[in-house]
């Protein structure tokens, strides 16, 4: 229900988002938790639209 492959694509495009937004190395904490609040409400959202279909 949560599309995982959209998932991994919005995970992708977050990364590179945050390799480029910073002159050096990205904290770890900051990817880690970025990355994962995104998969949590990229997935959330999937299966809200999921129901409503």
């Amino acid at each position: 229900m949560c599309k995982p492959r959209v998932v991994m694509l919005m995970i992708l495009t977050s990364l590179v988002g945050m390799f480029l937004a910073v002159p050096g190395m990205v904290p770890v904490d900051v990817l880690v938790l970025g990355n994962l609040g995104i998969a949590l409400v990229a997935g959330s959202g999937a299966v809200v639209n999921h129901l409503i279909d």
